[in-house]
């Protein structure tokens, strides 16, 4: 008589190859990596927190890392031009109106909690000159 398993499985015969995926030959319902038959589990050997590494700082590359906070700031720029026009004092130069949402404001940080303002001057530039000497440079 087959053997039948339940936990995190489903209800069907460990013995049969009704319960392969014909597609990739691997058992239906298999959520979680085990191996019911005393094979080596498929699961990754890691705790939690090398978990949370892996998904919050993925390995790229610097030039893609450049590439991305490149295009960010470039991103960033045409929105603070079109939120509020251009300035007529640099040439395509956003509005200080549309920039004043990311400055570094200390009083801003400490007393409305505007925690933001840590990391938005970071990609916020003045004109065009500043931001073409960020992305050469």
């Amino acid at each position: 008589m087959a053997e039948k398993r339940s936990l995190y499985e489903g209800d069907f015969d460990v013995n049969s190859n009704n319960n392969k995926d014909p597609d990739t030959g691997e058992r239906k319902g298999n959520f979680y990596g085990h191996k019911t038959n005393g094979e080596e589990s498929d699961a990754r050997d890691e705790n939690c927190c090398q978990s949370l590494g892996r998904f919050c700082c993925p390995k790229i590359s610097i030039l893609q890392f450049t590439v991305i906070i490149s295009i960010i700031e470039i991103v960033i720029f045409i929105i603070t031009c079109s939120v509020y026009g251009l300035s007529n004092s640099d040439f395509l130069a956003p509005d200080t109106r549309g920039i004043s949402w990311g400055w570094s404001d200390v009083k801003k940080i400490r007393n409305e909690y505007q925690i933001w303002r840590f990391f938005t001057p970071t990609v916020l530039h003045g004109h065009l000159e500043h931001i073409v000497g960020n992305l050469v440079g």
